[in-house]
């Protein structure tokens, strides 16, 4: 094979994998940012739109479920009353401990007291219903 044909194939291949790679990402291209400052994530994809941001002050979580504005480019805050079956745990890898978080609603967000031990790293898990659909996210945080 001569180089020009080997060069255009590896460019063909590359150009392939770049397309496939920037499949299923979590959120959108244009995501505004987080409102009060903390990790956002993309619930599962439904019907409805949903995302959740998390925000964490030792020893108090803070969940704000989310909608995009019809123009996407702010969010809207979703009161917790309009949510059932609301599971929050909260998963410390390195400890290997599950904790359930027991939360408040407040006006726009959920609230949570937890103890994470000192843990520099762990992971959020949200699960509820949401205008008859199951959303669920798993949101990892880092200090």
């Amino acid at each position: 094979m001569n180089k020009h044909f080997q060069f255009v194939l590896f460019m063909a291949f590359e150009i392939s994998v770049c397309v496939v790679a920037h499949e299923g990402h979590q959120l959108p291209g244009a995501v505004p940012p987080a409102p009060h400052g903390g990790k956002l994530q993309e619930a599962t994809h439904g019907k409805h739109e949903l995302f959740y941001e998390v925000v964490y002050q030792s020893p108090i979580l803070k969940v704000y479920p989310l909608t995009l504005a019809p123009k996407a480019d702010v969010f809207i805050s979703v009161s917790p009353e309009k949510f059932s079956k609301i599971i929050l745990k909260v998963e410390i890898p390195r400890k290997k401990k599950m904790l359930m978080a027991k939360w408040h609603p407040r006006e726009d967000h959920l609230e949570a007291s937890i103890d994470t031990g000192g843990a520099t790293r762990f992971f959020v898990h949200i699960s509820s219903s949401y205008k008859g659909e199951t959303k669920s996210a798993k949101i990892q945080l880092e200090f």
